[in-house]
């Protein structure tokens, strides 16, 4: 089955990719944390598992990559309404492009 990682780049991409994940997870009944709303629901259906991963313990996390060169909205994304000990964020220095911010977003803990 295919798996797609969605990846936002730049300030309105990462407001719209933060936004996206909520909308997406309130439309298939996963709460903030990852767990299913509903306890007879497996959750499991073509759309979720595309772009979602089954941890088997019905918990989902969210494929996907949040990129932007600045702070002040990279920053927002880990406080918003689907914060996630999971955020990698952090300059990469050891590339070609010193001080790029990167931020990628497993949302829901595992």
């Amino acid at each position: 089955m295919t798996k797609c990682i969605n990846t936002h780049t730049g300030q309105a991409e990462v407001q719209i990719g933060d936004t996206y994940w909520e909308l997406y997870c309130l439309e298939h009944d996963i709460q903030p944390n990852g767990e299913l709303s509903f306890a007879g629901s497996t959750g499991v259906t073509v759309s979720t598992s595309k772009f979602l991963l089954d941890l088997g313990t019905r918990k989902r996390i969210p494929r996907s990559i949040l990129i932007y060169l600045g702070p002040t909205v990279i920053n927002e994304v880990p406080v918003g309404k689907f914060y996630s000990n999971q955020t990698i964020s952090g300059k990469m220095q050891q590339m070609t492009m010193p001080g790029v911010d990167i931020q990628y977003r497993k949302w829901f803990g595992m």
